[in-house]
């Protein structure tokens, strides 16, 4: 007898840590989606470059909050305004990249804000797609791995605030647009037309 048709649609593509690197590259290339991550973020823009591809992502928190206590220079607890971020790189030359070499900017529309450097807690780490402590800084071509770095964002009360500020951010050299991932604010009334 003959087989009933199969009603179920294909899998969709998705790009996963257990693809090989080489179908993982492609898909991201062709997609612009960063790679699927364990240490997930809500996307804010990326870059292409010949040594690196670069997504940036902003990762939450539950409160939507940006007030931490950090440790200044001096040693003294003070109350700062920080985002997370989450930078995900994927090597695109075959001898490799050094990643994670120079410090992480952000800037808004007049302020540049820094990446914190004064408190060991909030030290810049990194991690492999799996979520995993990754200790190499070389990435040669379709490696990925995952960089968080604590940026002091003063005058963003909330994280709201902060993405509708943010324009770009500079990481290893490349400036990331992210400004056009902003939603644009609809008139409420028709006098404001």
């Amino acid at each position: 007898p003959p087989k009933p048709p199969n009603l179920t649609p294909p899998p969709q593509p998705h790009i996963s840590t257990h693809m090989p690197q080489l179908k993982i590259h492609s898909l991201c290339e062709q997609s612009s989606l960063p790679p699927m991550s364990k240490a997930k973020g809500t996307l804010l823009g990326s870059s292409s470059t010949v040594p690196l591809k670069i997504w940036i992502t902003h990762v939450p928190r539950s409160n939507g909050q940006t007030n931490r206590s950090v440790k200044t220079v001096e040693g003294k607890w003070k109350v700062r305004q920080v985002i997370v971020l989450r930078i995900i790189f994927m090597g695109r030359r075959d001898h490799g990249v050094t990643v994670g070499t120079t410090p992480v900017t952000v800037v808004g529309p007049s302020k540049i804000w820094s990446e914190i450097t004064s408190d060991e807690k909030l030290e810049r780490s990194f991690m492999n797609l799996d979520g995993e402590a990754w200790e190499r800084s070389r990435l040669k071509w379709a490696d990925c791995c995952v960089m968080q770095v604590y940026i002091e964002c003063e005058g963003c009360k909330n994280e709201e605030e902060f993405k509708e500020n943010v324009l770009v951010v500079n990481v290893e050299g490349v400036e990331v647009d992210v400004s056009r991932r902003k939603k644009l604010r609809r008139p409420k009334n028709e006098e404001e037309l």
